[in-house]
Parts: structure tokens; sequence; C-alpha cells
């Protein structure tokens, strides 16, 4: 079984015109520009340049990032509003007949 890729990334959406290609920005390796044309392509590419990057930093000595903690998250986010932001979001989902959790999760994750 392949191993876990063991830093997070993101992906961003590039268009220009009708063309789309799609950019990784991985926050332990910032200075990192890849490219490429699909989301499989990007990871396969991600995956291999930050190998490569480790083995330079190995080989010269230097500082590695410690990997980012996979699945080690319980899904708790604690946050603070104003009263009347919290009414708000308490009013949203009574009319919209979904839980106060569920409509923060929509509007945080853009769902």
């Amino acid at each position: 079984m392949k191993e876990m890729f063991p830093y997070n990334y993101l992906i961003q959406p590039i268009r220009e015109g009708e063309e789309i290609a799609y950019r990784a920005f991985v926050p332990k390796f910032p200075e990192m520009i890849i490219l490429a044309e699909s989301p499989t392509e990007l990871h396969e590419i991600t995956v291999s340049i930050v190998e490569e990057e480790i083995k330079k930093r190995k080989k010269a000595g230097k500082t590695i990032p410690e990997p980012d903690l996979m699945g080690k998250y319980n899904g708790k986010i604690l946050f603070r509003t104003s009263p009347q932001n919290h009414e708000k979001l308490v009013i949203e989902a009574t009319a919209r007949n979904i839980s106060l959790n569920k409509l923060l999760e929509e509007k945080i994750i853009g769902s």
C-alpha cells in the first residue's frame, strides 16, 4: 500500500479564457510554484517535487518541515461572535430547518 502524502496542500483553479489549469500551494513549502492541467496530475507533480525538495534539503543538511498532523482532528472548532450575530445565525438556521452547526459548516466550506 502506498504511503499517504504527509503535507497538506491547497488546489487553486486558474482560469484564462476557456483554459483551466491548477496550482498547488503547499504551506510548508511556500516558495514552490506547482502547476498542472488536472487535479490528478497536480497531485502527482506535487508529491514528486516535494519529495525531491526533501532529498535536496537532507543532502544540504537543511531543515525539513515537520509533516502535517493528518487525521488528528476531532471536528470541533471553537468560534466566538457577538450576541447579535449569534442571534442572526440561529434565526437563519431555524428558517432553513437545519442545525446551527450545519449552517456554519456551509458558510465556512461554501457548500
